[in-house]
């Protein structure tokens, strides 16, 4: 398999499991590689570290959730935040709605 078959499965499983606990080796497995080498590998190729690249895309899904559907914010935080992440998580999705309300 090369890398970028490999990437895709990886990203298709991290998509399909975004609300859920995502771990470095499981996703790794998906594109048969160790975690060390996928993590290097999948920075190289996408731009950002896997730990950025889940954290955005669980910022864009629950930004554009409490605009379509009312849920509260604990709620957000334990289905798209750790919550050693929460308050930063909460902070950027609010921002995010406040600023698309204004305009």
């Amino acid at each position: 398999m090369n890398w970028i078959s490999g990437l895709k499965k990886a990203i298709d499983y991290i998509e399909s499991h975004l609300t859920e606990e995502l771990e470095a080796a499981d996703i790794a497995a998906q594109a048969n590689y160790s975690p060390y080498h996928f993590q290097r590998v999948f920075g190289i190729l996408c731009g950002y570290s896997l730990g950025e690249y889940i954290r955005m895309r669980r910022l864009t899904l629950a930004g554009s959730e409490p605009v379509q559907r009312c849920i509260s914010s604990s709620e957000f935080c334990t289905r798209y935040s750790r919550q050693d992440h929460a308050h930063e998580a909460r902070r950027r999705v609010h921002y995010a709605v406040a600023s698309r309300t204004r305009s």
